[in-house]
């Protein structure tokens, strides 16, 4: 069972895997990466290509973050894992966009070599670095923001500088090339902090505040993550099983599943102990719950728990590539059914407008007054047609009067009769249909087509009902074909 170190455990020691660490940072100083963006000054050694260089890496984390987390790319590129959720990713579409990023922009994502991220839960802050071949140039970056369209309203800048790119952003946070392969991106509240560490000043988080957290990881493993708990937080705690909580670091390992390894320190035995009768007691339930929502039980097979002092280690090995399809296939599903939302409200909506119009006088032919049994043009037998046409794209939504012209609503006397028109943005185009018996019945159909993900291929929901004087009866819901088209 990989198990996370405590303090003490560490094959050369707090203070010599630091020396180590700062050496490093002064061998690798030398080289051409010396360049900096002016005004920011985000010095090349932050980031460099050798295996050492995570640390470095590490060390853009400003002092007071809450977390931390560290992933070996080249390790991650290579493993099991990552090759399935490429194949997710094919399954979801969003291959193609990568596979356009790799060929027209020249930045593969195979290539990933490092990845950092650091964040303070209370501040709102984050600093994420990240190494991949060509990322660093302008022409890549704006290349990548264009065919994985991150940028729709257009609210980033891309300039450059001494021959580095740097993005703007509208809310004052920013990203830096310190070389042709690295980018470094950071919130506005972190820029000056960040920008004082690649300059050898200021405090890192790693070596201070989460500095605990950090040792009850295994840096050598393939990612590791620390975290501590903020004192604001820590009175919030005593009401629950977690109470003591102060920190927790772990690591994991990839390849055909993640191998998880977690320590969390509480403030004394008697609170760990706690903790772990209280985790006990909940797990068969959990895994019962867990199993019921498509998480495969072998993941709860695999779990070991054990308290060390203060200290609970568990580990566990997690099916990352099962977890993450069904996720997809979770929010996929609550997705459509958001989509379809609309369709089930405006069919409804149309429905109860033609039993409201059922049984309303009009003039007949002879220019009596006769009792309708539907609404209509005049003709015994018709259709609105599909409103707004299939020619109007509503795959992202469309709104009347913007995207189209209101009066086809307005216009037609149908719809006006009906007294239906979706003044709100829709994804649906709706139609009605009648046949009237000429004896005070009607048959009715109400469709409506939606193109949800926007590949020129719809989804038809009907609902049919009979109308008379009486009403209308009929469907009590409408049926679909290819719902979630």
């Amino acid at each position: 069972m990989a198990r996370a170190r405590t303090p003490g455990q560490r094959g050369h020691g707090a203070a010599s895997w630091y020396e180590r660490r700062m050496q490093s940072r002064h061998d690798l100083e030398v080289g051409p990466a010396r360049r900096r963006l002016a005004g920011l000054v985000l010095a090349c050694t932050v980031l460099t290509a050798c295996k050492g260089g995570r640390s470095q890496l590490e060390g853009l984390v400003p002092d007071g973050a809450t977390g931390i987390l560290s992933v070996d790319g080249s390790a991650f590129v290579g493993s099991e894992t990552y090759r399935r959720l490429r194949a997710l990713a094919k399954d979801q579409g969003v291959e193609d966009k990568l596979a356009a990023v790799r060929d027209e922009c020249k930045v593969d994502l195979d290539g990933l070599q490092q990845y950092v991220v650091g964040f303070d839960a209370l501040g709102g802050n984050t600093v994420i670095g990240l190494k991949l071949p060509r990322l660093g140039t302008k022409a890549a970056l704006e290349c990548t923001i264009a065919k994985l369209e991150l940028d729709p309203e257009h609210k980033l800048t891309i300039a450059e500088q001494d021959g580095r790119a740097s993005i703007t952003g509208a809310d004052g946070a920013k990203a830096f090339a310190l070389d042709d392969d690295t980018l470094v991106a950071v919130t506005k509240g972190w820029a000056e902090a960040v920008t004082a560490l690649s300059q050898g000043k200021g405090k890192a988080a790693i070596d201070n505040n989460l500095a605990k957290a950090a040792a009850l990881a295994d840096h050598k493993r393939h990612g590791w993550f620390a975290a501590e708990v903020p004192a604001l937080v820590e009175g919030k705690l005593d009401e629950t099983p977690a109470k003591g909580l102060l920190r927790g670091g772990g690591d994991f390992e990839l390849g055909a599943t993640m191998a998880l390894a977690l320590a969390v320190e509480f403030r004394d035995e008697a609170s760990a102990t706690a903790a772990k009768d209280a985790l006990d007691a909940q797990f068969d339930a959990a895994k019962v719950a867990a199993v019921t929502a498509g998480i495969p039980a072998t993941m709860f097979e695999s779990f070991t728990m054990s308290r060390d002092g203060a200290i609970l280690r568990a580990s566990v090995q997690l099916p990352l590539a099962e977890l993450v399809e069904t996720s997809i296939k979770a929010f996929t599903s609550y997705m459509g059914r958001a989509k379809t939302a609309e369709v089930r409200v405006g069919l409804g909506s149309l429905w109860r407008g033609i039993q409201s119009a059922a049984g309303m006088e009009r003039l007949g032919p002879d220019g009596n007054l006769v009792l309708t049994s539907c609404p209509s043009d005049g003709r015994s037998e018709g259709t609105t047609g599909v409103t707004p046409p299939l020619s109007v794209d509503c795959s992202k939504g469309c709104t009347p009067g913007v995207e189209y012209e209101a009066t086809l609503w307005r216009d037609n006397p149908v719809w006006s009769a009906i007294g239906f028109e979706p003044f709100e943005r829709h994804r649906f185009h709706y139609e009605y249909a009648w046949k009237d018996d000429g004896k005070g019945r009607c048959d009715v159909t109400l469709r409506a087509h939606g193109d949800l993900d926007g590949d020129k291929t719809y989804s038809t929901f009907e609902r049919k009902g009979t109308a008379s004087v009486d009403g209308l009866v009929g469907d009590p819901e409408p049926t679909a074909t290819d719902e979630l088209e």
